[in-house]
């Protein structure tokens, strides 16, 4: 017997529930009502559109929108890996960019975007945000418990990803950090 294909009409229902959930929805955090009254009605909006009924999403206005939806993009890429690179990850470091001191980033800057304390403090920031960052760590942890050898693990931001968001959010500071390096 052939496997059923989904209602297209269903899978592109899907499809826009999976979207609303990836973009807007974090899991362990906090809400206030109106946030989650707005996620809900965007869900309950496309199970009426597949239903038949014709009822639009709301729109939302930039205003309303958290820090992180703000400052989700351009994508801020960065790498993580274990000093013995038998573990890696790579992941978005836009949450930390999004609420670092001007001084940080230029700290992080100072330090060739990487390798040592700054970038260091990224992956502990991401981690308990980011799944594959929180493996790599607890990896490092658990080597150091099963042997006397410490096992490290260094980060890498991209730099053009990272100048590509403080052109876009903060571009005073990326200003003065080109300015600085040229």
């Amino acid at each position: 017997m052939a496997e059923q294909q989904p209602d297209s009409h269903l899978q592109d229902a899907l499809n826009q529930i999976e979207d609303i959930l990836v973009n807007r929805y974090e899991a362990g955090r906090k809400y206030k009502l109106k946030e989650l009254t707005g996620i809900l009605d965007s869900i309950a909006a496309v199970l009426d559109a597949y239903h038949g009924r014709t009822v639009e999403a709301p729109e939302i206005p930039p205003e309303a929108l958290t820090t992180r939806e703000r400052h989700s993009e351009p994508v801020v890429s960065a790498i993580i890996h274990s000093d013995d690179r038998r573990i890696e990850a790579s992941f978005q470091a836009n949450r930390r960019f999004s609420q670092a001191a001007n001084e940080e980033i230029k700290d992080l800057v100072g330090i060739g975007w990487g390798h040592d304390l700054e970038a260091d403090r990224i992956a502990y920031f991401m981690e308990p945000l980011d799944v594959e960052v929180e493996k790599v760590l607890d990896y490092c942890r658990s080597a150091k418990r099963l042997s006397s050898d410490l096992i490290g693990f260094e980060v890498l931001v991209d730099k053009a990803h990272a100048a590509a968001w403080l052109a876009v959010h903060r571009p005073g500071l990326w200003k003065e950090i080109a300015a600085a390096e040229q």
